[in-house]
């Protein structure tokens, strides 16, 4: 055999010849925008999911500092003051962190059976890298934790 003949019989078509760089190039160029969309909108997606987990882990530790550690009509100011800083130390692990953003509201809720609960609420901003069609830009992320309060 020739080859003339080898070249044609490896190509699969008679007397055709593919040439795989160009058409790797153009696969590539095709499919490139489309990776790069699923790629930026999963480092978003995840960057959300875990400031969510932050914020979440936030609430829960600033009502757990809350809970267990009890407050009379005179301590009432230091107590929500040392409540907001176990927030603000649980979220400070957070990329970018910025405690001027942090928005805390701390309540103690007395029962009429003589029982207690604090109540905390954290929120803090979000913003994603990309501008997506129909997501928000930037948007507010609120959890809300109620614990029981201990004697």
């Amino acid at each position: 055999m020739t080859g003339v003949q080898l070249m044609c019989i490896s190509s699969g078509i008679r007397g055709y010849s593919i040439n795989r760089p160009a058409t790797a190039t153009i696969e590539m160029a095709l499919l490139l925008p489309f990776l790069m969309i699923l790629v930026l909108g999963c480092v978003d997606f995840g960057r959300f999911a875990y400031t969510y987990i932050a914020v979440t882990n936030s609430a829960r530790a600033a009502a757990g500092f809350a809970s267990v550690n009890p407050y009379t009509t005179a301590t009432y100011l230091n107590w929500q003051f040392q409540t907001r800083q176990a927030a603000i130390a649980e979220l400070s692990a957070l990329d970018g962190f910025d405690p001027s953003q942090i928005s805390t509201e701390i309540t103690g809720i007395s029962e009429s059976t003589g029982l207690w609960r604090a109540e905390v609420t954290v929120t803090y901003p979000f913003s994603t890298i990309v501008n997506w069609p129909g997501i928000p830009a930037s948007f507010t992320l609120r959890r809300q934790v109620i614990m029981r309060g201990t004697r």
